[in-house]
């Protein structure tokens, strides 16, 4: 096995002060034979390889390499929809109430008073509305799994994803 160095970038669209997106970079372990492929395919070019170079690749044959893009395309998607779970803030009380009632009854979460001082709380029955902050919290604390956010938020993940907005660059080949 051998790992990769990938860069991310999804374009998220305009906002006042401009374009929007984002950018991390990603170490994936792959196959021998798949970095064999990407190395042979660096080979001669003098910039780095591109989801464009890896897509190109796929069609002349080179299948090895599709699940590879599959995966980054995924992770691209799954940044912009982190970056909408973190960034919604209207109309999410819909869907997180009702999560809120699931995970305390399932265990999943604890329930703590927005307010420590709140004499009213009763810790045997806990309320939306007297946790709703710190359970929110907990819910974005979740980046490492952006459909258990999405769910609970009450995002579409698939409504706003567009391909055509990721793009990826493969930066070190290990």
């Amino acid at each position: 096995m051998k790992t990769i160095v990938v860069s991310l970038d999804v374009f998220l669209g305009y906002s006042h002060y401009g374009a929007m997106g984002r950018n991390e970079s990603v170490v994936i372990e792959v196959s021998d034979e798949v970095a064999a492929e990407l190395q042979s395919l660096q080979e001669g070019k003098d910039e780095e390889l591109t989801n464009e170079d890896i897509v190109a690749a796929i069609e002349q044959g080179h299948t090895e390499l599709q699940d590879l893009h599959d995966e980054l395309m995924d992770r691209c998607a799954e940044q912009e929809g982190l970056h909408w779970c973190l960034e919604v803030d209207d109309c999410i009380d819909d869907s997180l109430e009702p999560a809120f009632y699931e995970d305390v009854e399932n265990g999943e979460y604890d329930p703590e008073p927005d307010d420590e001082d709140d004499e009213d709380y009763d810790p045997d029955d806990p309320d939306y509305e007297t946790c709703r902050n710190n359970y929110l919290a907990w819910v974005r604390s979740h980046t490492d799994d952006v459909w258990f956010m999405a769910e609970r938020l009450g995002v579409d993940l698939g409504a706003a994803s567009d391909e055509d907005n990721y793009s990826y660059v493969i930066e070190k080949i290990g």
